[in-house]
């Protein structure tokens, strides 16, 4: 009687066994093929960022550069430019430093907005401080409209600062035409586009800022599928070593 017992508990155990092993090919096949499929997915985003801006239109370059040339050479025909690039009221409460003698961009625009939207209503008060953060907020969304347009045309620099002259007043020309096509504020006025090259300036600023973010989260991403891929390597390692225990487990009990 014990001895059939003994045969059902020995039963009992290998089944558990194998019903464990099972488990974990399971478990280690699941964990290869999640693993496969985010070095895809992550292959492919990048493949396609990369391959995005790599090829242009031959004919639509070459309308780009004949808008670029008109408008460049049509850049003074509204008015005569007379407003400086940094105005009086920028100064208001800035104190300059041996490392920074001018205003900030932000003080500077909004003196700008302040003086428009006063030539604009024909009054000498001030503007509201909600208005003005109102039209700040809407000269930033042309100026990322005209980021994208930028884009579009095939320009891959991100810094300002880098563009050749030409490129310079064509974009910040085109700027200069969204905001005045959509808000009726005139920064053609303004003296060598100062205010249009000022905000793409920024925007582009930005563009960088979260360039290296995106970067720096991509890396860490990998570092952890690479830690992921040495604990998949150790479990393997674990899973082999407890297969063999439990084969040989199994061979003794058979």
């Amino acid at each position: 009687m014990s001895s059939q017992s003994d045969v059902n508990v020995l039963n009992t155990i290998r089944i558990v066994i194998r019903e464990e092993l099972a488990d974990i090919r399971t478990s280690v096949a699941r964990i290869n093929e999640n693993v496969a499929n985010q070095q895809q997915f992550i292959r492919q985003t990048f493949n396609a960022d990369r391959t995005s801006n790599a090829h242009r239109d031959v004919v639509e370059q070459s309308a780009i550069k004949r808008r670029m040339s008109y408008l460049v050479s049509h850049s003074d025909d509204r008015s005569i430019r007379h407003i400086p690039a940094t105005m009086n009221e920028a100064h208001m409460g800035f104190i300059p430093r041996r490392t920074n003698k001018t205003p900030s961009a932000t003080a500077r625009i909004n003196a700008l907005i302040n003086y428009l939207w006063k030539k604009q209503k024909g009054t000498d008060v001030n503007i509201s401080a909600l208005e003005q953060k109102l039209i700040c907020l809407q000269f930033h969304m042309y100026t990322r409209q005209c980021w994208c347009i930028i884009k579009d045309d095939g320009v891959v620099e991100v810094n300002w600062g880098k563009l050749n002259s030409q490129k310079k007043l064509y974009y910040s020309l085109r700027l200069v035409e969204l905001i005045f096509n959509n808000y009726n504020f005139p920064l053609y006025d303004c003296q060598d586009q100062w205010a249009a090259s000022l905000l793409l300036q920024e925007v582009m600023k930005a563009e960088r800022q979260t360039e290296k973010r995106r970067k720096y989260f991509f890396e860490v991403y990998v570092l952890y599928l690479q830690y992921q891929s040495k604990v998949l390597r150790i479990f393997k390692l674990l899973s082999c070593e407890l297969l063999t225990f439990c084969g040989g487990l199994l061979f003794l009990i058979d």
